[in-house]
């Protein structure tokens, strides 16, 4: 049976470790991951969970644009973002603590 000592030892570790899961949620959360649309169109934002977050269009290049282009453009944005964010988090969780 472990002592009072390891108990407390155990429970100060598993809040730190809570502490650590929760700003790590916090900056994924606040992490803004930027991809360019391409040909002038735009970006896209996503957060550090990969969810789209923004789309910031041109209206000046899109009045010139094909309507199914730019969709395409814009899906392969996103899904360009979500692959950067992957990148970052696998960076992330790989460095030592």
């Amino acid at each position: 049976m472990p002592s009072m000592r390891e108990i407390e030892q155990l429970v100060t570790e598993i809040h730190r470790n809570t502490e650590r899961v929760r700003e790590n949620a916090r900056q994924l959360t606040s992490m803004k991951v930027e991809q360019d649309i391409g040909a002038g169109l735009g970006v896209v934002v996503v957060n550090g969970y990969g969810t789209l977050r923004d789309i910031q269009l041109d209206p000046s290049t899109l009045r010139y644009a094909d309507s199914s282009r730019v969709s395409k453009r814009i899906l392969q944005a996103v899904l360009a973002a979500e692959q950067k964010v992957e990148r970052i988090r696998s960076e992330r969780s790989s460095r030592p603590r």
